[in-house]
């Protein structure tokens, strides 16, 4: 009797997984789960430029004395590659 109504449980889930109605609901489920983590993870995104943004302003300020640094030591090569990004992208903006 047990396995009988797990074998039945196991058709139905399946039939039910692969009908029409079934699909439709979870494209929409899944539509609105994708628009609400987007949402919220443009507003951590938004929170933390603002946050970061006296490092950023600090680090722009100070621009040229980092490249000679760089220049001089290998190991800070990635900075100049940093920089050049960040002034490749322009001014950021954290309101949009």
């Amino acid at each position: 009797m047990i396995v009988g109504s797990a074998v039945s449980a196991l058709v139905f889930g399946e039939g039910l997984k692969k009908s029409k109605a079934f699909t439709a609901l979870a494209s929409q489920i899944t539509k609105r789960l994708d628009e609400a983590v987007d949402a919220s993870a443009l507003d951590a995104l938004k929170g933390l430029g603002e946050r970061f943004r006296p490092q950023l302003t600090f680090v722009l300020g100070i621009e040229p004395q980092l490249r000679r640094l760089a220049s001089q030591h290998e190991e800070l090569e990635w900075l100049n590659k940093t920089l050049d990004w960040i002034s490749h992208r322009g001014t950021p903006r954290f309101d949009e």
